[in-house]
């Protein structure tokens, strides 16, 4: 299937119903989802080879391999710069998720306390904004804005993602990447409340049933993960606990939510606080005189 990976027709030419095009469409998603089975990781040497038997005149390069691949999986990603034959579908899937930028090279100390979830950030003042890829390491936290790529959750997120964690699990050089975003969402979504604030803010898009489902499944997916010491994401957790922990930014974030979110609510604050200058002015000026005059 992947060798017609290039020419849409070349898929159709067998029409019937479960193998035309619109076969294709309707049975993509499966099979991709199939195709990232740990279990069922075909080595792309194997590919390289029949395409070498295939194009003898034109065989192709790794970048080929990796381009196919990616654009059937529907990753839409490949390493530039990498000459070098990935191992399989599996692994190309797993570095279009990852951050090719160097980490932290450590933190001394982890900090053990725990994240807020969304709607306690929230509370404390803290804005959601949607960063500039898709990458699960592209997460930042500065000057009370958290900035997440956007989650897209469907009936094949628990799948992948479990896959891409074993994948992680399996081969030391994988990194840890996958696993920390998981531990992090996980942390951040406690409730279908949360869920809720994060679709509002149009950093999630769910095609599950309920919100509930969407956070019972970020809780469950990380269960007996440890995050790496060496995560860029523990940087940004300290960074919010601290954020979190000052009482001014509470006291701002909770006026501003119950005085400025409304604009009739803040009319009618403004209009009490214009009565009671007049009220202490017109005080001032009745006092005033009664003195001046003794």
């Amino acid at each position: 299937m992947l060798l017609a990976g290039d020419d849409a027709g070349a898929r159709a030419r067998a029409q019937g119903p479960s193998t035309g095009i619109h076969g294709f469409y309707f049975l993509s998603p499966e099979i991709v989802s199939v195709m990232l089975l740990l279990e069922n990781q075909l080595p792309l040497l194997v590919l390289h080879m029949i395409l070498v038997v295939q194009r003898p005149l034109s065989p192709p390069s790794p970048k080929d391999i990796h381009q196919m691949v990616t654009d059937f999986l529907g990753c839409g990603r490949h390493d530039e710069g990498n000459d070098e034959l990935g191992h399989h579908p599996l692994d190309l899937f797993h570095r279009s998720f990852r951050d090719l930028q160097p980490v932290l090279s450590g933190l001394d100390e982890l900090d053990q306390v725990s994240v807020p979830s969304a709607v306690e950030l929230s509370e404390a003042g803290i804005s959601f904004k949607e960063s500039n890829t898709n990458s699960v390491c592209d997460i930042d936290f500065k000057n009370g804005v958290l900035r997440m790529p956007l989650v897209r959750v469907h009936d094949g997120t628990e799948k992948i993602y479990l896959n891409l964690m074993a994948f992680e699990r399996q081969y030391m050089y994988a990194g840890n990447d996958v696993t920390d975003y998981l531990i992090f969402m996980d942390s951040i979504i406690n409730s279908e409340r949360d869920v809720a604030l994060l679709r509002s803010k149009g950093l999630l898009k769910s095609g599950l049933g309920s919100d509930k489902e969407v956070a019972e499944l970020f809780n469950s997916m990380s269960k007996g993960a440890v995050m790496s010491p060496y995560c860029k994401l523990l940087d940004v957790r300290q960074k919010m606990n601290g954020h979190c922990r000052k009482p001014w930014n509470k006291l701002r974030a909770s006026f501003e939510h119950t005085y400025l979110s409304n604009p009739w609510v803040f009319i009618s604050l403004v209009a009490a606080v214009v009565v009671l200058v007049a009220t202490v002015m017109q005080t001032i000026y009745t006092v005033v005189p009664f003195y001046t005059q003794r």
